[in-house]
């Protein structure tokens, strides 16, 4: 399957692909892949109280070309996605996702400035919230939990969902996110009442992107 895989994004040039498995996998590395890590996948149920956003922090929703670009620019440098840092404009976020009501797009600006983004990816059934960055000049200020209410609550009768991080996960804790207890040899439940989702056994990168054991899709600073 691995080999499938490659051969499918060999095809066209590009950056690198991330495989993950609810499952226990075999060592992927003999065929070109790196280990990440191992993020727990949390829930939000619908309801409960939001803290408000340092006065300072101005939440724009995308809805144009000029600001998805920027947007662009700025989850690369902030979250970051340094393998992306030369792409063209428009490659990581395709300008015909401003007419997909399924995805929300979230710009934290400070002072002018943007600092931070989230994404809501709107499902059947509940809120992915994915893509949640802070600038590192902006860490400490509860900006990181600022951005990701709106993704959070985005549909606000719907849960949300996420693929946490060791340092965003105690924020997400905080904003009621509940999760399953990581096992590097299995999954193993929670405690009863943290006993939603499931813990993503494995999560694989592939060459270059070996960016380290905690790194994943919500990368959202402790705030």
């Amino acid at each position: 399957m691995v080999s499938r895989i490659t051969s499918f994004f060999d095809e066209e040039p590009g950056g690198p692909w991330l495989l993950f498995s609810p499952l226990p996998t075999p060592d992927l590395r003999p065929l070109g892949l790196g280990a990440v890590g191992h993020p727990p996948l949390m829930l939000r149920p619908p309801g409960g109280a939001r803290r408000d956003p340092p006065p300072e922090l101005e939440i724009v929703r995308v809805a144009d070309v000029a600001t998805l670009q920027t947007f662009e620019r700025t989850a690369i440098q902030a979250y970051p996605l340094p393998e992306l840092a030369d792409v063209h404009i428009g490659t990581f976020m395709p300008l015909s996702l401003l007419g997909d009501d399924r995805f929300l797009f979230f710009l934290g600006v400070v002072d002018g400035r943007p600092i931070g983004t989230s994404v809501a990816h709107l499902g059947a059934s509940m809120s992915q919230v994915e893509y949640v960055s802070a600038s590192p000049s902006v860490h400490g200020r509860a900006y990181g939990e600022a951005m990701t209410w709106p993704a959070t609550l985005a549909d606000a009768n719907a849960p949300s969902m996420l693929i946490a991080s060791d340092l965003g996960r105690p924020t997400y804790e905080r904003m009621g996110y509940l999760r399953w207890r990581v096992s590097h040899s299995g999954p193993v439940p929670a405690p009863k009442d943290e006993r939603v989702g499931q813990t993503i056994r494995t999560f694989w990168a592939s060459s270059p992107f070996f960016p380290g054991p905690t790194s994943n899709s919500t990368r959202c600073p402790s705030s």
